[in-house]
């Protein structure tokens, strides 16, 4: 197998250990520039970025051309049309996670930072409090809808027009969004998942060099006061809304 063509573009869907993922691929790689972040993908209708801090703000691309120019390797939570509209000759993968397991790892993630003053967030904080409610409110909660609906469908196909950015996707589009996110997912140079247990060197053969993955930001016990018993979290409106959240993307994971 020939060596892989520059830019690289890595589609990091959250929770699914792209951290680690970016940091053994950069390890491996070896690129001139890298480049991570955040374009709007997840962040729904919220629109107050000038509440957020200079620091917190270098890492979020409102537009595809401000991400640079000359970076070779591009991974963060980028829409797949993020990348490809300012790199569009770049080799782009994504790692899938059983979407279920991705968003209860979400939910108990934002609620492990529950105690932690925040301010370089602004007024995107208030979000992130959705977190510290019961396990159903926070997965109904519509102004989070990008960060927890069937994300991954998201990031491959944003912004469609089926794909509402402050509220839940319809159940009537199930079957057009499922075979336009399936056709961009056979489009893209590598797609695997994250519980292959022969991830690292399926990838180690694509990349035609050694790999081995790492174990980097894992989440942190969640505080004291902030834990509950998953067992009384799992009620019936709960069990019907991770569904919901989860359909879509469950689809192009299995």
């Amino acid at each position: 197998m020939q060596d892989i063509q520059f830019p690289l573009g890595f589609v990091h869907i959250p929770k699914t250990a792209g951290t680690s993922l970016t940091t053994s691929l950069i390890e491996a790689l070896q690129p001139r520039r890298a480049v991570g972040g955040f374009d709007r993908s997840l962040f729904g209708d919220f629109d107050d970025f000038g509440s957020l801090t200079e620091a917190a703000m270098r890492y979020v691309y409102l537009e595809p051309v401000k991400l640079p120019a000359d970076a070779d390797f591009v991974a963060g939570h980028f829409s797949l049309s993020t990348i490809r509209a300012r790199y569009p000759s770049a080799t782009v993968l994504t790692i899938l996670r059983e979407p279920r397991s991705r968003l209860l790892s979400h939910w108990v993630f934002w609620r492990s930072e529950a105690e932690m003053s925040q301010p370089e967030l602004g007024s995107w904080g208030e979000y992130l409090k959705a977190s510290h409610r019961r396990f159903a409110d926070f997965l109904t909660e519509r102004k989070i809808a990008g960060q927890i609906d069937n994300v991954a469908t998201r990031l491959l196909l944003g912004p469609h027009p089926l794909i509402p950015t402050s509220d839940f996707i319809k159940y009537h589009d199930d079957a057009a969004l499922i075979a336009d996110a399936q056709a961009e997912l056979a489009s893209l140079s590598f797609v695997n998942v994250i519980e292959n247990p022969r991830l690292s060197d399926e990838l180690a053969r694509w990349l035609n060099r050694p790999f081995q993955l790492a174990r980097v930001k894992e989440t942190k016990p969640v505080p004291r006061r902030c834990q509950l018993s998953l067992e009384h979290e799992l009620t019936p409106a709960a069990l019907d809304a991770w569904e919901a959240r989860s359909r879509l993307d469950w689809t192009l994971w299995s």
